[in-house]
């Protein structure tokens, strides 16, 4: 009498669905070891921004990414910077770009052989337009010398008349240019009635 296997037997689909869930947790288990795996490897760096526009004298902060083969970040992981134009724009271990001439620089993040760039384009500074101006003192008293006079002629033309250091009286304006002779010390023209001189 033959016996008879009373398991029951697994069907075709069900033993091929178990393998792929298997495959699955298997992939994943992997993924997971190798990010967080201190020895996993460097496949990309990522540099951000990947373009900056700086004026001369100003910074600009980049940053750098280590990344595994699965675009997994690598954190901790040593960054050396580079620029092939410094005297355009240097950058420091830090990743901080600073504008010096006007022109065009790549900036270059390396880690453990893998990089990344980052190109910056260096403007002049921008000029400020003039707002306002000034004027010191706001208001200002001038004396009069009295030995300057005006006056006007028949035709509203404005004349002025001054004596200079050598006493010689002098006109401008109403076109009168004239000299007259000098005064003495009392006022009185030189050679006049009274005989002064």
């Amino acid at each position: 009498m033959a016996l008879s296997n009373s398991a029951p037997r697994m069907s075709g689909a069900r033993r091929t669905g178990l393998a792929v869930l298997v495959c699955v947790i298997v992939v994943a288990c992997e993924r997971h070891v190798e990010q967080s795996t201190p020895g996993a490897r460097v496949a990309t760096v990522e540099v951000t921004p990947p373009t900056a526009t700086v004026p001369v004298g100003q910074t600009v902060q980049l940053t750098a990414t280590p990344q595994d083969s699965t675009d997994a970040p690598l954190p901790d992981r040593p960054v050396a910077w580079t620029s092939d134009n410094p005297a355009v724009a240097s950058v420091d271990v830090n990743g901080v770009a600073t504008g010096n001439t006007p022109g065009s620089a790549t900036i270059t993040a390396t880690s453990e052989g893998k990089s990344g760039v980052s190109h910056i384009t260096v403007t002049e500074i921008p000029s400020v337009p003039v707002a306002t101006v000034t004027v010191s003192p706001p208001t200002a008293t001038v004396e009069v010398d009295p030995d300057c006079s005006a006056d006007g002629d028949a035709e509203g033309r404005q004349r002025w008349s001054a004596h200079g250091p050598d006493g010689v009286e002098r006109r401008h304006g109403g076109g009168d240019g004239e000299r007259k002779r000098p005064r003495d010390r009392k006022g009185l023209g030189r050679g006049d009635d009274h005989g002064h001189e």
